[in-house]
């Protein structure tokens, strides 16, 4: 009866460490997305600025 159990207690513990690892990779794919956004983001401004900067100058 215990063996029964402590094999079922793996079975479920496997399958929430599987669950936990394809959350922690959907999360890492979306904070690599958002991080390539906010970085686009960064670079647009910059590039605003250059602009800006290039047509202050006199």
């Amino acid at each position: 009866m215990a063996r029964i159990q402590i094999l079922e207690y793996r079975h479920t513990r496997i399958r929430s460490n599987i669950m936990v690892w394809l959350l922690s990779a959907t999360n890492s794919k979306k904070r690599s997305q958002t991080l390539k956004r906010t970085r686009w983001k960064q670079g647009q401004k910059r590039q605003l600025k250059k602009l800006c900067g290039f047509l202050s100058t006199p």
